[in-house]
């Protein structure tokens, strides 16, 4: 490898790897998602420092050109955050449909004790307001 990719590609990864820690302290990405990403910036800094073992990979994956192993890493990487995230959208839609039932339960609680005039006016969502709930 040309000694000026192999300092790029390390220089890059470190990026990387620098970008998602800057993510983390900003608060615009969560410590549980950066774990991947931090793999992935490790994984790429240790194939371009070490190149042997792109190649001893690739071998053993059976694939000829080795740089395409760092595809299947990347295509790999791509669909296991897909996976996370998927399963964290299913978890947070759960508890989203959860936590409309329970407010709709609480509203319907509020209006069989008084709380809520019946001619009380709409919220912005048709819904009627909760005591306490108006805009001042």
């Amino acid at each position: 490898m040309n000694p000026e990719i192999q300092i790029l590609a390390v220089v890059g990864s470190l990026l990387m790897a620098g970008l998602v820690f800057q993510m983390i302290r900003s608060r615009r990405l969560r410590e549980e998602y950066a774990v991947l990403w931090f793999v992935a910036a490790l994984a790429l800094i240790v194939f371009s420092v070490w190149r042997g073992l792109l190649h001893t990979v690739a071998r053993i994956v059976g694939v000829e050109y080795p740089p395409s192993v760092l595809l299947l890493g990347a295509v790999v990487l791509g669909f296991l955050v897909s996976l996370h995230f998927s399963i964290a959208l299913s978890r947070l839609a759960e508890q989203n449909k959860r936590l409309a039932q329970e407010v709709a339960l609480l509203r319907e609680e509020l209006r069989d004790r008084g709380a809520v005039a019946e001619g009380s006016p709409a919220s912005p969502s048709g819904a009627p307001e909760l005591p306490g709930s108006s805009e001042s």
